[in-house]
């Protein structure tokens, strides 16, 4: 702002000007012919303030601006901190820092990497903890979007600034014309969706869970109300730990529910996963296709299997070929892990899983009605709000007479934590829900 315009903003946030200031309006302010006279000084020490200071957008708001400043330098923070506190008015304090400033590496990362890491090591940067042989739900989506967007030319990806952690770079690299970062704009990020959708393209969505509901509006009215066919990556479902408590992808199967023209869906392994996005690219069902995923790894020499399209009309994935009078529903990863406790403890119970978890089919919710005695949902990637009210209600319309239970997370918000401890939290580790069933089928 230059140097006489900095001249006059260290005098009016001089502590003494400010006592002067203050004690100047509680005197003129006695009076009616007082008030008139400071008002007119006021106005008069204005008009020359803009003739000689530059004046900022902050200042026509109301709002006195100082800086800038090197947010680096302590003690020009702590003098400009002091001068902030004399203020009569609010202060927009402008500070310059350097991301990463006093590490090298953090310091010249240019892809972002750095932005938010796990733990490493301090000589050369890399990351202390490496899993090889698994890939993440992310990694796998990224490497299966590149190859499919080679296949299908009218794909179009937007990310709202989530392009990095959900490892689609090479997509970005290789479709340039087809790839684009709306930044932290969710909103718009589904508006173009729909704009795309209802002209030719087949747009792809890639957001964390937790962002998401920032587009409910949009979804909603550009693009669910439109019945656009589209895809919608949901990264970082369920819990993600130390990730921050405002990011737990733990709501978007609740709200999602409530918008007609939508699908959910939640795979449990790579072929589940690879074939829901296939069926979405093709355009098999009608709508919004959103598919949630977590931070789990995967077994990069997991057994591959075919898609079972049955799926796609609501037919649950049976995981064993049991007869019983009870059924256990078991979501995503950790289900399947639930899914082996029950098999090594031989427990009287058949077991599905949905992968499609809305709209359900009510034809296959009244076979179940009719079938089973007892029911026991097991939903740790979403509140109980989400799959396990949806399913219940369903059930209930179903004329469902039998007992059930539900193991799901409750409708709270969560603090960050190890993952592990949040799953303990709420019981929802397969150890404590398999306890649960066992208490439920005695």
């Amino acid at each position: 702002s230059g140097g006489l315009g900095k001249f006059f903003r260290r005098i009016s946030t001089a502590a003494f000007y400010n006592k002067m200031k203050r004690g100047y309006r509680r005197i003129m302010y006695r009076g009616t012919l007082g008030k008139k006279i400071y008002s007119l000084s006021r106005g008069l020490k204005n008009s020359i303030k803009r003739k000689i200071v530059p004046i900022t957008l902050f200042d026509n708001m109301g709002y006195t601006y100082m800086g800038p400043y090197d947010g680096h330098d302590i003690k020009v923070m702590e003098k400009a901190f002091r001068r902030a506190k004399n203020s009569t008015q609010s202060v927009v304090l402008h500070i310059i820092t350097k991301k990463g400033k006093g590490y090298t590496y953090a310091e010249n990362d240019t892809t972002g990497y750095w932005h938010g890491v796990t733990p490493f090591n301090i000589e050369d940067g890399t990351p202390k903890k490496t899993h090889p042989g698994f890939i993440s739900w992310s990694h796998y989506y990224a490497d299966l979007l590149k190859i499919r967007m080679q296949a299908k030319e009218n794909t179009f990806l937007i990310v709202p600034a989530t392009g990095k952690g959900s490892g689609l770079e090479e997509c970005f690299e290789a479709f340039p014309s087809r790839c684009m970062d709306v930044g932290i704009a969710e909103e718009h990020a589904f508006t173009l969706a729909g704009s795309l959708a209802i002209n030719g393209f087949h747009p792809i969505v890639s957001i964390y869970s937790t962002f998401l509901q920032r587009a409910y509006d949009e979804l909603s009215h550009d693009c669910a109300r439109l019945n656009a066919n589209m895809t919608v990556l949901i990264d970082r479902a369920g819990f993600v730990g130390k990730n921050g408590d405002t990011h737990q992808g733990i709501y978007d199967a609740a709200f999602l529910r409530s918008i007609p023209n939508t699908i959910l869906a939640m795979p449990a392994t790579k072929a589940i996963g690879r074939g829901l996005l296939d069926s979405s690219l093709e355009e098999k069902l009608k709508g919004v296709f959103c598919i949630r995923y977590s931070r789990e790894l995967l077994d990069i020499n997991e057994l591959d299997t075919d898609f079972d399209e049955n799926i796609l009309a609501g037919r649950f994935l049976p995981l064993d070929s049991r007869k019983s009078d009870n059924l256990v529903l078991v979501v995503g990863t950790l289900g399947r892990k639930f899914a082996h406790l029950i098999e090594e403890k031989g427990f009287d119970a058949h077991v599905e899983d949905p992968v499609i978890l809305h709209p359900l089919s009510m034809e296959r919710i009244a076979e179940i009605a009719k079938a089973y005695k007892r029911i026991f949902i097991y939903d740790p990637y979403s509140t109980e709000q989400g799959f396990a009210s949806e399913i219940a209600l369903a059930l209930f319309q179903a004329g469902y007479s039998g007992a059930l239970k539900w193991r799901a997370i409750a409708n709270e918000f969560v603090v960050q934590d190890s993952l592990d401890n949040q799953l303990k939290r709420f019981s929802l580790r397969p150890s404590d829900a398999i306890e649960d069933l066992q208490a439920f089928l005695s």
